[in-house]
């Protein structure tokens, strides 16, 4: 839904005169490149795990303060897709082969924040790293997909 808000408006925006861009390769394929988007990605999609290690899920003003960042960010992620999707049109779509891994290596950490809000984590930091790890799995998955899939 956000992913179609997303795409109308950009559509609308074509309807008023807004140009439109030509999806084109912007990569090149190396390790090096999925490395920086590992990297890249890793930081957008690894924080709600700190704010549980820092306790924020326990306090109650401030666990849902973290609900509406958490949650918005993967909000505002669908959403850029959907403007990208709607100013550029299908074509982009052969460029993102690599999304839905990426959403969900970025959506693992928020279920992980989610967990930890309902009392369903275990104790201590050995879960954090081990849903930390699952998203970095995901991650480098999907940036080898985006490196080495998408048209060059």
């Amino acid at each position: 839904m956000v992913v179609g808000a997303g795409a109308l408006s950009a559509v609308v925006a074509g309807l008023v005169g807004v140009e439109r861009p030509d999806p084109h390769p912007t990569l090149g394929a190396s390790a090096a490149e999925v490395g920086a988007i590992v990297a890249h990605n890793a930081l957008a999609a690894l924080w709600p795990l700190a704010l549980v290690a820092l306790g924020w899920h326990r306090l109650a003003v401030v666990e849902w303060v973290g609900d509406g960042v958490v949650w918005g960010a993967l909000l505002l992620n669908g959403a850029s897709v959907g403007l990208a999707l709607g100013a550029v049109g299908v074509e982009l779509l052969a460029y993102l082969p690599h999304l839905p891994l990426e959403w969900l290596g970025l959506a693992i950490p928020v279920a992980g924040w989610s967990a930890a809000r309902a009392g369903e984590l275990g104790p201590g930091l050995r879960p954090l790293v081990a849903v930390g790890a699952v998203a970095l799995l995901v991650l480098l998955v999907a940036a080898a997909v985006e490196v080495y899939v998408a048209p060059l």
